[in-house]
């Protein structure tokens, strides 16, 4: 794999020589796990953040896993801390806790970057006892 500062793949490195392929993960499975982009999208717009925001957390997501394998790193932690940071550097100010708290309960309905009818509310979870939600 090229240099740690890389910001520019060619499509033979991103087709052979992801962390992820060289942890045993195979080419279909890694494109299916790249899905958190519709997360991204989804907690973006929860969060109402511009699109510039969204998409800058997909490629600091993309820049990640060109250098961490998904098999050692959860995607739907890894996105929403993309999220946090995109945040921070488009100057779009929301909350930790927000992004936590959003990003948990879209992340229930997804399943290796697939939507699943599955999932539960982590606001209710935690505030159900001390307030009327």
């Amino acid at each position: 794999m090229g240099a740690i500062g890389k910001w520019y793949f060619t499509k033979e490195e991103i087709e052979t020589e992801t962390p992820s392929q060289m942890h045993g993960i195979s080419r279909m499975k890694e494109s299916e796990l790249r899905r958190y982009h519709l997360f991204l999208r989804e907690l973006g717009t929860k969060l109402k953040v511009g699109r510039v925001t969204i998409s800058t957390a997909m490629m600091l997501c993309h820049q990640f896993y060109m250098r961490q394998s998904h098999g050692k790193n959860d995607w739907k932690i890894v996105a929403t801390s993309s999220m946090l940071l995109a945040c921070k550097l488009v100057k779009e100010v929301r909350f930790l806790n927000d992004i936590v708290f959003v990003g948990y309960e879209i992340g229930a309905k997804f399943k290796l970057g697939q939507k699943s009818s599955s999932g539960g509310s982590i606001r209710q979870k935690s505030f159900s006892g001390s307030k009327g939600n």
